[in-house]
């Protein structure tokens, strides 16, 4: 599935490039308008990493750009990003959440052999204030590894039932080892359900010829 919404993107994406080097930023929108269900569905995040895909949309912002759900960014776009501004407008007043940014093809989609890789971790956010939580991993540019291909970058947002205690050995541990991160097991074990919210760009970087 994920190869018939994923062509499209690609012919647009190198007729806007003409297939030379990212140096400037730019967003190319997706060719088809789909909710977030049927994003991560037809990307095939619900098939390659989630058992159920979030319902409601985690409008991210990168370098004062709104991302479109499911669009194509180049990696210059996040170089000089301190951090990125997500919203949505499912939260409640009391609630605390946890938002994560994953490289889940890491280091390629064709070779997720160390899937995912943690852009960014942050937990017990208020609700007036996503990204206003306890920093488990800081957040890092979203940059694939040269040459590797198209990466999709996944945000998602999960209610809290409790406050999680970001200074437990297990999280800190997370900032130092950024790699084959699993959110469903993260979410089994700090008892966080399925994501409430989701987004999903695309990206990647080639060399200069």
């Amino acid at each position: 599935m994920f190869f018939f919404l994923f062509l499209p993107f690609i012919s647009i994406f190198s007729v806007v490039l003409g297939e030379q080097c990212l140096q400037s930023p730019f967003i190319v929108p997706p060719t088809e308008k789909l909710d977030v269900v049927e994003t991560f569905n037809k990307s095939g995040v619900t098939d390659d990493y989630l058992p159920v895909p979030p319902s409601g949309n985690l409008e991210l912002i990168l370098s004062s750009k709104l991302i479109p759900l499911g669009g194509i960014i180049s990696p210059t776009l996040t170089y000089n990003y301190s951090l990125p501004t997500y919203h949505y407008s499912g939260v409640k007043k009391g609630e605390l959440y946890t938002v994560f940014m994953l490289d889940i093809d890491w280091p390629s989609r064709d070779n997720p052999r160390e899937r995912s890789y943690i852009n960014g971790i942050v937990v017990n956010n208020p609700f007036d204030n996503i990204l206003g939580g306890d920093f488990v991993v800081p957040f890092t540019p979203a940059v694939p590894e040269v040459n590797s291909g198209y990466h999709r970058y996944v945000g998602l947002l999960y209610k809290q039932n409790d406050v999680i205690d970001a200074d437990s050995m297990d999280l800190l541990k997370l900032a130092k080892f950024k790699t084959r991160f699993s959110a469903v097991d993260f979410a089994a074990t700090y008892n966080l359900g399925n994501p409430i919210a989701g987004n999903i760009f695309f990206s990647r970087y080639v060399t200069c010829s």
